[in-house]
């Protein structure tokens, strides 16, 4: 009995070791992925916040010995469903009048800082490749509404459609030709090719009726959670569209890429196509290659040759066997350094093309469609199936991190209400310690926690004292 009950002690500690290092090795990978998004994403992406956040309608100024390093354009899709709700809810807590959704809030959110359009003025107009960039990037902001708060045969049912009054004082729902009633306004978006809409089916998943905009407006909670079932694969059309899920290259891919040229002991080498392996696809639509090595001993290059079944047989002498192990560096430094320069980070489409193709990727596919857009939405996006995908997972989780982004409305003393985007923690962090002068790096993350908490307790006791008078 002793014996065995050894044996399962020393089965159980073995179990628990086996446990502990496999969480420990799950955390190295996770801080090793996390430090590598964040430098994919890192001066620039602080950048582009600084100028989605600012109010002004150039943006801010740009340090004088770095300049703007971000994209020369951004793209911000508004979550217009969710705001179109979140304004009238909040015209009902300031006049008491209540209402279905207005599409007033999304007017209010065009017209925060540089969000209506146009691309600000260059401070340098005469600047080469080589001086640095000061000019504020444009914003081009989309708006992302269902098609049934656009397009309806009951007019209530519409943005702007209820009641009555509120219908005729906006005359924005208009009675169309063919008998059902649209939204002016938002067709007018949808011409200038700032909308996009989508049809949803009249039915929920397990067969209950979808509720009306007067039903969701009824119950509408900001920063309600949105269940995404399985994968992203089922994710909502504006999160697709925002999450870079465009037709291009895709890590591991073979590929053809333009090797910069280099200055060599017997003179310059000029810049060459070769072929490489893609290892990173960036947020704003670059790419980070591999060159394959075909130079140096067979061990410092054996995943590079073709036709290999199985690993490489090297000599089995003792002085082969501690080189492999033990030993160390046997290659000169001036091979490692020629090593370094086969990884080529943020080459942009122009320099990469298909094998066996003559055009570039800048001239063959949709690579704008591959950048990472911003997201004004107050929905917290989750995966909700209990056997989820991982990598999803980790994909939404980061994409939430830092081009999500929250927003609310301000009392202003004409009577009216003001859009204020709201940074999220991430983005509050990457303001403090790079543009402490932008607005919205005042804020502190714990502030801005404990008021997201306080806000959720009151509208909890709100709810149960609703409940109590009933």
């Amino acid at each position: 009995a002793k014996v065995a009950a050894a044996m399962a002690a020393a089965a159980v500690a073995a179990a628990a070791a086996a446990a502990a290092s496999r969480r420990a090795s799950r955390r190295r990978r996770g801080r090793s992925s996390l430090a590598r998004h964040s430098y994919l994403t890192g001066p620039g992406w602080v950048d582009e916040v600084a100028r989605i956040f600012d109010s002004r309608k150039d943006g801010p100024e740009w340090p004088g010995n770095l300049g703007y390093r971000g994209r020369p354009s951004l793209r911000i899709l508004l979550d217009g469903e969710d705001i179109a709700h979140s304004y009238a809810k909040a015209r009902y807590e300031q006049t008491g009048k209540w209402t279905g959704p207005l599409s007033q809030g999304i007017e209010e959110a065009f017209m925060f800082g540089g969000w209506s359009g146009g691309q600000p003025e260059d401070p340098n107009p005469n600047r080469t490749s080589e001086d640095l960039n000061f000019q504020s990037p444009e914003l081009l902001v989309f708006v992302a509404m269902p098609a049934d708060l656009i397009e309806a045969i009951n007019p209530a049912h519409l943005c702007d459609g209820y009641p009555e009054k509120v219908r005729k004082e906006q005359n924005y729902v208009q009675l169309h030709e063919d008998g059902y009633f649209v939204n002016t306004y938002l067709t007018d978006l949808q011409e200038q090719s700032r909308l996009i809409t989508w049809s949803r089916p009249g039915r929920l998943r397990g067969g209950y009726d979808r509720p009306n905009a007067l039903i969701t407006q009824k119950y509408y909670q900001q920063g309600a959670v949105h269940g995404i079932p399985r994968s992203l694969k089922q994710s909502p059309i504006m999160l697709t569209q925002c999450m870079g899920t465009g037709f291009t290259v895709k890590i591991g891919d073979e590929v053809e890429a333009l090797k910069p040229g280099k200055l060599v002991f017997n003179g310059w080498m000029p810049s060459r196509w070769e072929e490489a392996e893609v290892k990173a696809v960036n947020y704003d639509g670059t790419y980070d290659v591999q060159f394959k090595q075909k130079f140096g001993p067979v061990r410092e290059h054996r995943s590079t040759i073709r036709g290999l079944q199985g690993k490489v047989q090297l000599s089995l002498a003792k002085n082969e066997v501690y080189k492999e192990n033990w030993g160390a560096d046997t290659m000169p430094a001036a091979f490692r350094m020629m090593q370094e320069m086969n990884y080529a980070q943020a080459l942009p489409p122009s320099s990469i093309r298909l094998k066996g193709s003559l055009d570039p990727l800048s001239d063959t596919m949709d690579n704008e469609a591959n950048q990472d857009w911003y997201l004004c939405s107050s929905k917290d996006f989750i995966l909700t199936c209990q056997q989820q995908d991982m990598e999803s997972r980790r994909r939404l989780i980061r994409f939430k991190s830092e081009f999500q982004f929250d927003y609310k409305w301000v009392p202003t003393p004409e009577g009216g209400l003001r859009f204020v985007p709201i940074p999220n923690k991430n983005m509050i962090l990457g303001l403090n310690t790079t543009h402490k002068d932008a607005e919205g790096a005042g804020m502190s993350v714990k502030d801005e926690a404990r008021w997201r908490r306080l806000k959720k307790v009151a509208a909890g006791l709100e709810e149960k004292l609703r409940g109590l008078l009933k």
